[in-house]
């Protein structure tokens, strides 16, 4: 089954995202009355807290459901089965033992990743611009449940010229890695997660072509 969530609050989350005005504190109060009655796990978490839609009247009160719960159960509050889910790497518990983040819809995580991400990592570049990108990360066909892979993907789509991934199954994939040396030299932004392999590859990007003449 699909699901298809076309209430109010959804389109009020998509037009928060296009930039509309909003009152944080009255949508997080809705946003946890929803989480709360659709999500058995989380109203289990809260009621035991003595926190519920009836009780709580400032957002700074609304239970963090910790990370782990997502380990142990089904965290879930949409309508329907989902459409989507990804999981987490499994290095602190092992891969019998991962975390699950399941979407009703992937177009609301789109909305709200592209104006942060143009905000906050590209806020230079001009209107309509296009720059390349280099993805240290595994390609979201061959990691699906990636949410990173699949984050990195739509700000390429977004923002980027051209981008290539460097990361397979078997580890760093520099060998297909070439300098676009012959252009006008400018920054060719790298993205991943934070690792000593990561810092070489700034590097790399910034450092490996000279400078074009004149």
């Amino acid at each position: 089954m699909t699901a298809t969530w076309s209430d109010p609050l959804a389109a009020q989350l998509l037009s928060i995202f296009s930039g509309a005005p909003f009152a944080f504190s009255e949508l997080a109060l809705t946003l946890f009355a929803r989480q709360y009655e659709r999500c058995a796990p989380y109203r289990r978490y809260c009621d035991a807290r003595g926190k519920t839609p009836a009780t709580v009247t400032d957002w700074r009160e609304i239970p963090h459901l910790p990370v782990t719960a997502f380990k142990h159960a089904r965290i879930y509050s949409g309508e329907g089965e989902p459409v989507h889910y990804f999981e987490t790497s499994g290095t602190t518990q092992g891969a019998e033992r991962r975390g699950r983040h399941y979407f009703e819809r992937l177009d609301l995580y789109r909305a709200c990743s592209r104006p942060v991400f143009r905000r906050f990592v590209l806020p230079d570049l001009p209107d309509g611009a296009r720059m390349p990108m280099l993805m240290l990360a595994q390609s979201p066909a061959e990691n699906p449940r990636s949410s990173l892979s699949w984050y990195l993907s739509q700000q390429a789509e977004a923002f980027a010229a051209e981008f290539d991934w460097y990361v397979d199954s078997q580890g760093c994939a520099c060998r297909r890695w070439k300098p676009p040396c012959g252009r006008r030299r400018a920054p060719s932004p790298c993205w991943g997660p934070p690792s000593p392999s990561s810092t070489w590859w700034t590097a790399a990007c910034a450092s490996s072509c000279p400078p074009a003449p004149g």
